[in-house]
């Protein structure tokens, strides 16, 4: 009779949780993991996508751009699956499943482990765009996420058995080790590791960890996981730190450049994770709301908050500051969502803004370019178009002059004909900027031969392609058209080298 009256209760909690419009949030949850099946299925690469798949054909220690391990991941995925499609998407699928069940552990120990809590908190994660992308295409900031996040859970399990005086080291050792990896796959994540070290000094139960061995073993950790990138670096003579730490920055630059780059940068954040989660992680009452989940948590959650943007908002006087930049700042709220956003009606809206924003991006760069309806298209939208068209030219022109090579004025375009060609051979010239490309061809990956060399109108042929071949002859156009509409147009010209 008992347990009749406990299955009994259940069923009237589930009755009670579909009878109070909770199915509407079911239907957002599965209509956006549709669209997201749709990007994963469908869509082609995006130029940095195939710029990183790339990559993991060529194994190495580290890379120009980032840190190796999205390229390691897929480089090793690729050996079982023979479909390119999967290879460049399945890691940030299997990252987006495992951070979904990730959060519903998280919010179990937080005392939010009821199926409403549960289902509002999946929704509103799923609806903001940044994960919604980033989680989707294989940047390594997918990986970046799921691993700031499990560093996170570790360093949470660690700050809430510490304040009971149980010294469970062993989730401090988790946490540094997560973030170690997260540091592997993107540089940015060394805004966490700066916020543990400001939050040790400024929560004084906390600050006796400084001193111990165990802050020791964590430097320790950190360092043999980036014992690649360090070997990398020295030998192709630092490289990726000169250009992330040097190269990209302009310390010459302006007051009017640094206020354009900030407010850009604000706005561009606002965008990317909604303008009501946002706000509602600045809003006192909300902060308020939330801390009975562990204070000094919340505390550090802030803490990455304003470390994160404290960093970009110097960057912006020296550089354009990317949006995702940030995405280190807002990981450890992902637990708390449905404490931070808590309204029917701001759940609804933050979801629809989602999903708008899902549906531009999925029609834009698979269908039809919007910008086509009423002008120009832009380029990064441009370059997505026509690969086959591009590659069958390419392809017929190599066999007419007898050629192997294939060279471009860009590395995306580059990057792209690999991928829609299997061409490995393919290389990048830049004018103004050092990529990849650059290192494999002083590593004599690449050589200098006889090439087509493809250019467009915002990367013309320029000095550097002129210093390497002593003939370079225009053959023709190739242009892309939709629905009749021209909308990107390739310059083919026929390079004969310098004999070095």
């Amino acid at each position: 009779l008992e347990a009749n009256m406990v299955r009994n209760t259940n069923f009237d909690q589930i009755f009670r949780v579909f009878s109070k419009d909770l199915i509407i949030y079911f239907l957002v949850f599965f209509f956006i993991l549709f669209i997201k099946a749709i990007f994963v299925f469908g869509a082609g690469p995006l130029p940095d996508e195939a710029y990183y798949w790339l990559w993991s054909k060529k194994p190495d220690y580290s890379y120009y751009d980032h840190p190796p391990l999205t390229a390691w991941l897929q480089g090793l995925l690729s050996g079982l699956i023979s479909s390119k499609q999967i290879q460049i998407r399945i890691v940030p699928t299997i990252t987006f499943i495992v951070i979904l069940l990730l959060i519903l552990h998280w919010m179990k120990l937080i005392g939010k482990d009821n199926p409403s809590e549960k289902i509002k908190n999946s929704v509103l994660f799923v609806s903001v765009p940044l994960y919604s992308i980033f989680l989707t295409v294989s940047f390594p900031d997918h990986l970046l996420i799921l691993l700031i996040f499990l560093s996170g859970l570790c360093f949470y399990k660690f700050i809430d058995a510490y304040q009971q005086e149980r010294h469970n080291y062993i989730y401090w050792h988790l946490s540094v080790l997560a973030f170690s990896f997260a540091c592997l796959a993107k540089y940015n994540a060394i805004f966490f590791g700066l916020s543990v070290f400001i939050f040790l000094i400024i929560k004084r139960d906390f600050r006796k960890i400084l001193l111990s061995g165990h802050f020791f073993i964590a430097l320790f950790i950190f360092f043999l996981v980036q014992s690649p990138v360090i070997f990398w670096n020295i030998q192709n003579d630092y490289a990726s730190f000169n250009f992330n730490l040097n190269s990209r920055l302009d310390f010459s630059n302006t007051w009017g450049f640094f206020l354009k780059n900030l407010i850009t940068f604000i706005f561009a954040v606002i965008f990317a994770v909604s303008p009501l989660l946002f706000f509602n992680i600045l809003n006192i009452k909300k902060i308020a709301a939330f801390k009975s989940a562990n204070k000094d948590f919340v505390d550090f959650c802030y803490i990455v908050f304003f470390v994160t943007f404290g960093f970009c908002f110097i960057l912006s006087a020296y550089t354009s500051v990317l949006y995702y930049w940030s995405t280190v700042a807002f990981i450890l709220f992902s637990p708390f969502l449905s404490s931070i956003i808590t309204r029917k009606v701001d759940i609804l809206l933050h979801s629809l803004f989602g999903i708008l924003i899902m549906v531009f991006l999925l029609i834009n760069s698979t269908l039809y370019p919007l910008a086509a309806f009423w002008g120009r298209v832009d380029r990064e939208t441009a370059i997505l178009y026509g690969w086959k068209n591009m590659t069958s030219i390419i392809y017929d022109i190599s066999i007419e002059q007898k050629l192997s090579k294939v060279v471009f004025t860009d590395y995306r375009l580059a990057s792209l004909y690999s991928f829609h060609s299997d061409n490995y051979n393919t290389d990048a010239i830049m004018e103004k900027r050092e990529t990849q490309f650059d290192i494999w061809r002083k590593n004599k990956m690449y050589k200098t031969e006889k090439s087509l060399i493809i250019a467009d109108m915002n990367f013309p042929i320029h000095n550097k392609i002129y210093e390497r071949y002593s003939e370079i002859k225009f053959l023709r156009f190739i242009n892309i058209f939709i629905n009749e509409k021209k909308i990107k147009t390739y310059h083919v010209y026929l390079g004969k080298p310098k004999i070095f």
